[in-house]
């Protein structure tokens, strides 16, 4: 925040006559603090000077009538013009002089706050200031009262040892706190091998071959028969080129051919790009040539409009797997979200990114062997959690119809009928689910709620809350350039109130960050950029080195040479239980059921219609 307005009281008895007078003649005078520029604190102390000084010359005029003449939207439960106050008296009050009798100045104990800050101080006879915060318990505890106390002093201390220093490069955490944000919160290392997904896989393959792997509703696959029509198809991948950085469309309604794709395309080496078969033709043609592919994997009836080689998912001829030529830091997938500048931007994934997260995720969402469901398009990322976990331990995944038609009402049968380990869902999804869903399958469904892609609240989850109290809801954050999901916070949904749930704490590899504008970590409680470090973080954008420069850039905090942060564009702030909270975007991007969506995109394709000159995209509701 660069304008701030502060409040601040005048005596009132400067007029003739007012001092012999008995009553209160408080007024309170607005002051604004201009930080535009990077003052300064010598910079700063001018404009303000400047600025009091042309106040109180109006110290006269009633707040009331300020307030009313500027006519601001009213809150009941804040001042209408400012939220903090400051006083300052440089003289101590004159002691009291009775005659018979001792007089002692007493504080008064404080029953409240008039606003959000109050800040009286006082200049002492020996020149210290002594001072007192008062704060508004609704919105402050004790600790972070304490902390912006500090915070203060620690301003103090600067800038009357370097009045010049631009005010934005002063520090204003302890050495205590730095430590708690820093590191303490982000002591997350533990062991990661140096293994590819699809080696992954086929270890299972090995340790379980007859434990069923994917279920439909007209058969299954058992590990090694999965295993064995993935290599055949891999095979067929390497004859036409594919290999470690290349890129292999996938366009495939859900069935067991699409995971059997998936799986081929990490064998040949190369990194898959999940297309959605409900797409127009030309925007999967567009995806495919601006992400290089060369092969496509897709039934004849989804491969229109697009002149490169296409595959379908048929018999080959070697079951063994063959040498893929792939390492960890190598293209494992590359999923295109919606850009600002009205192209969608290509998120490069590899290995060692996706490999931290589905162990991750099998340890902390698997339980009891009553696998998964994978039911939502895998042209974004929310899938991965509800596929690969299960089978890297041996779980089986049961794949949901791909039409239309079953939407829903598929998702409510399969739901009333079977149970599952994990249900990794949009938030958009609990209303309809939790309507029509019976009492008895909310209770059986599943004891864990993956819930991620937009702000969860624990009103979402009320039918939950009634029937189904011990269900554990997980509210997972991450974008898609930190691979799926980068930060969790678990509860039982009886625990949880009406309100936003946090997005809580790092996950395994992974360091989150709340920085200012110098990359500086903010005060606890103070709201700032998060930025996401560690393991997870993608390569970056494919064909994008300007943007990738942008968003990706160096960790001034990491141990690891070449470590990066991604900026994530997410306001948050650090609780006072330490755990993370969502506050708002830094920018126009929204979010739709769980998609990422940039208004400018859908803008520039309104604009595209020869009919439509200019185009404007605001979110609703």
């Amino acid at each position: 925040q660069r304008d701030i307005a502060v409040g601040t009281p005048v005596a009132g008895r400067h007029l003739p006559g007012a001092d012999r007078l008995i009553g209160l003649f408080v007024n309170t005078v607005v002051l604004r603090g201009d930080l535009s520029g990077e003052p300064s604190f010598r910079t700063l102390l001018g404009r303000v000077a400047a600025n009091t000084a042309a106040a109180l010359s109006h110290a006269d005029v009633p707040f009331e009538l300020v307030v009313d003449e500027l006519a601001p939207e009213r809150d009941l439960a804040r001042n209408p013009l400012f939220q903090v106050s400051f006083s300052l008296r440089t003289a101590p009050p004159e002691p009291i002089a009775l005659p018979g009798l001792d007089c002692e100045l007493v504080r008064t104990p404080l029953t409240g706050s008039p606003f959000d800050l109050v800040l009286d101080a006082d200049v002492l006879p020996d020149g210290r200031l002594n001072a007192r915060l008062q704060y508004a318990t609704a919105l402050f505890d004790r600790t972070t009262a304490q902390r912006l106390a500090d915070a203060f002093r620690l301003l103090l201390d600067a800038v009357l040892a370097d009045p010049d220093r631009p005010l934005h490069r002063v520090g204003l955490l302890t050495d205590e706190d730095r430590l708690a944000v820093v590191e303490k919160f982000n002591q997350t290392a533990v062991p990661l091998p140096e293994r590819c997904l699809h080696e992954l896989f086929t270890e299972q393959a090995e340790r379980t071959p007859e434990a069923v792997a994917l279920r439909w509703p007209n058969g299954e696959l058992t590990y090694r028969q999965l295993d064995a029509r993935a290599n055949l198809l891999a095979h067929r991948l390497r004859a036409h080129g594919a290999g470690p950085e290349s890129l292999v469309g996938v366009c495939l309604r859900r069935g067991p051919e699409l995971v059997v794709a998936l799986l081929a395309v990490l064998k040949a080496g190369a990194g898959y790009l999940p297309l959605a078969p409900d797409h127009p033709p030309l925007r999967r043609s567009r995806l495919l040539d601006r992400a290089g592919a060369e092969l496509l994997i897709a039934d004849d009836d989804l491969a229109k409009g697009w002149t490169g080689t296409v595959l379908a998912v048929e018999d080959g001829e070697r079951e063994t797997a063959p040498v893929s030529g792939a390492g960890p830091d190598n293209l494992a997938y590359l999923i295109y979200t919606s850009g600002s500048t009205g192209e969608p931007k290509g998120v490069m994934v590899t290995h060692r990114n996706v490999v931290n997260y589905v162990r991750w995720s099998a340890r902390t969402y698997l339980g009891a062997g009553d696998g998964t469901a994978l039911y939502s398009s895998v042209a974004f990322d929310l899938p991965v959690t509800s596929l690969f976990p299960a089978l890297l331990t041996g779980a089986a995944v049961t794949l949901t119809p791909d039409d239309r038609a079953s939407g829903l009402d598929g998702l409510v049968k399969l739901l009333s009928r079977d149970s599952f380990d994990l249900l990794k869902l949009t938030p958009a999804h609990l209303g309809p689910l939790g309507r029509e869903l019976p009492a008895a399958a909310l209770r059986t469904a599943t004891p864990h709620l993956v819930l991620g892609g937009e702000q969860l609240t624990g009103a979402m989850l009320e039918p939950w809350r009634r029937h189904a109290p011990d269900t554990v809801a997980f509210n997972e954050y991450g974008p898609t350039e930190t691979t799926v999901g980068c930060a969790t916070h678990a509860l039982a949904v009886r625990e949880l109130d009406q309100g936003p749930m946090a997005i809580g704490v790092p996950i395994d590899n992974t360091t989150l960050y709340v920085l200012d504008a110098e990359l500086e970590p903010v005060l606890p409680g103070a709201v700032g950029e998060l930025y996401i470090g560690g393991v997870q973080v993608a390569r970056g954008y494919r064909g994008r080195g300007d943007l990738t420069a942008e968003r990706f850039v160096p960790d001034p905090y990491a141990k690891v040479p070449g470590a990066r942060l991604y900026r994530s564009g997410d306001l948050v702030r650090h609780r006072c239980d330490g755990l993370l909270e969502f506050i708002s975007r830094v920018d126009t991007q929204i979010k739709v059921a769980g998609f990422r969506v940039e208004p400018a995109e859908v803008e520039a394709a309104l604009a595209e219609h020869p009919e439509v000159l200019e185009a404007a995209v605001a979110a609703h509701g």
